[in-house]
């Protein structure tokens, strides 16, 4: 089998950036649409990302954020991404109950990366990307 490599921009971005600060920093994106370029002034590798119940992330950008927590959807695709490579690293991504998060990109190279920064939820664990009562399509 090939196994493809990643690219370095994403390895220096989110690989072996060490422990995640304990507990990470709640942080909520506003109501209603945001923008993953915009949205890394208010997530970052420091935080456990909250797409809450009715706000979209439309990915367009790469984003590193400690944790990401779904309630509301996020939206990834051709269209959305911009860019020919596009990234998002977390420790742990949990879609919720009323949660979607949908990746489907096709035409250009998107990545999910879930980084060993420490963060962890009690019922789940570490380093994880799933849904428990949302919807994940990837």
């Amino acid at each position: 089998s090939h196994a493809m490599s990643l690219p370095q921009a994403l390895l220096t971005s989110c690989k072996a950036k060490g422990t995640a600060v304990t507990p990470l920093v709640e942080a909520s994106l506003p109501a209603g649409v945001s923008l993953a370029k915009d949205a890394r002034l208010i997530c970052s590798p420091t935080t456990r990302c909250i797409v809450p119940a009715g706000a979209i992330l439309q990915m367009d950008a790469s984003l590193n954020t400690g944790a990401l927590v779904v309630r509301g959807h996020v939206i990834w695709n051709d269209i959305t991404q911009l860019s020919d490579t596009q990234w998002l690293c977390a420790g742990f991504i949990l879609v919720e109950s009323g949660g979607n998060l949908n990746m489907s990109v096709a035409a250009r190279r998107g990545y999910i990366f879930v980084k060993d920064n420490g963060a962890s939820t009690f019922s789940i664990g570490k380093r994880f990307v799933g849904a428990r009562g949302g919807r994940l399509e990837i």
